[in-house]
């Protein structure tokens, strides 16, 4: 793991305690929590498209 990427992690990882502790103040939880996991899903999809990842997997 490179120091990069193990620095986003930290942030990352980090990053969600302060959100909701700072951000429930605001705005309900959930919210928060579409707004923290939607942008991931967005990459993660990217990713799966990119590499192929899905290819081969056929519904049941």
């Amino acid at each position: 793991m490179t120091a990069v990427a193990a620095a986003g992690f930290v942030l990352a990882w980090s990053s969600g305690f302060l959100i909701a502790a700072v951000g429930t103040v605001e705005v309900p939880a959930t919210t928060l929590l579409v707004w923290r996991f939607a942008p991931l899903a967005v990459v993660l999809v990217a990713v799966v498209v990119a590499t192929g990842a899905a290819r081969g997997i056929a519904p049941r």
